[in-house]
């Protein structure tokens, strides 16, 4: 056998081999509901270099009794077969359906235990996350640029760490304004919207506060402050914000209405900045909000890289095709209040 292939072994505990096919031809038991997502599996592990040695069928299945709200779905390694709460996969969109498929048969499999470990940025290192006994799978961490690295990581623990989660190099970015001014609001002669009104009032006609008094959550499109146009293809936006809780916060919100596919910056109130949300999971940053005064927020694009910083600190990478469907909007919840000022977008 190759050293290659000796590698493959050690790696994948001693249940993988690089000279057996049968298990991709052995008739699987699998609900067709589950099909592509297993086809996926198997296609990414040959990407890999990587064919099973254990050529036993294996079982995927819906579940109506399946221990419902505490797993939404589950691998019996004895048996070779999953089960998945019908409830949830019909809930799910095909990024959680695919997330919780080859969760699943990371365990079954791949014989993988759940790995709670982080990225250096915060982000969840790997597709076999958990939380309290429950697989986050209502965030699907591996889309966009994060794509390559969870499918990398589920079939090599060793997988080095990608740019967009090193945090100690992007730390070093220094962020360079562009020289272009293309809209600026500072609320100075700013008329409030008829439809804004109820929420907003100016502060000495030189800030805009915004106070949430409806029974649920307010979500207020920023671009709605003066700015019609479409974003240039290269371009930076910054507002300057006070007053945001762990209640609250500003980000981008799809414009399809697709859930879990947004991008959400929040000042906790141990004075913390988070990014939570989006398609790449849950962050907690180590850059530091102003707690109690104002904090820059800044979008920067540039040949699709999406840069996010936080009082001039680097906060958040992704690719900018994975978020430019979406709107600037501001989040705030039940009896949240803010102050936002100076709106400026720049591009070249």
């Amino acid at each position: 056998m190759s050293k290659l292939s000796i590698f493959v072994l050690v790696i994948s505990f001693t249940f993988l081999s690089c000279q057996k096919e049968e298990f991709y031809t052995a008739k699987h038991i699998i609900d067709p509901e589950f099909q592509p997502y297993f086809n996926t599996f198997l296609s990414e592990a040959k990407a890999r270099n990587i064919v099973f040695k254990e050529n036993k069928n294996i079982t995927i299945e819906f579940s109506e009794t399946l221990i419902q709200n505490k797993y939404q779905a589950f691998a019996f390694e004895d048996q070779r077969k999953i089960q998945v709460f019908r409830e949830t996969w019909n809930y799910f969109n095909n990024d959680e359906k695919e997330t919780l498929i080859l969760h699943e048969l990371g365990h079954l499999i791949l014989k993988r235990v759940h790995d709670t470990n982080e990225l250096s940025n915060g982000e969840t290192k790997s597709l076999m996350v958990t939380s309290e006994g429950q697989a986050e799978f209502n965030l699907p961490i591996h889309t966009g640029i994060r794509k390559k690295h969870y499918f990398d990581e589920l079939f090599n623990r060793q997988t080095n760490i990608p740019a967009w989660a090193n945090h100690e190099e992007l730390s070093k970015q220094k962020l360079v304004l562009l020289d272009k001014l293309i809209f600026k609001q500072d609320f100075l002669n700013f008329i409030i919207p008829e439809n804004l009104q109820k929420i907003a009032n100016k502060k000495n006609e030189e800030t805009l506060i915004i106070k949430n008094i409806l029974e649920g959550d307010l979500n207020v499109r920023l671009l709605n402050f003066g700015y019609n146009q479409p974003l240039p293809k290269s371009f930076q936006l910054k507002i300057s914000i006070k007053g945001l809780n762990e209640r609250s916060g500003i980000g981008f919100s799809p414009t399809n209405g697709e859930k879990n596919d947004w991008l959400n910056f929040q000042l906790l109130s141990n004075g913390n900045a988070a990014v939570t949300g989006y398609a790449q999971g849950f962050i907690h940053s180590e850059t530091k909000s102003n707690k109690d005064d104002w904090n820059l927020f800044l979008v920067s694009v540039e040949n699709n890289q999406m840069n996010v910083w936080l009082n001039n600190n680097h906060l958040f990478q992704t690719d900018y095709d994975t978020a430019k469907n979406n709107v600037l909007m501001l989040f705030l919840s039940k009896d949240s209040i803010c102050e936002i000022d100076n709106l400026e977008i720049y591009g070249r």
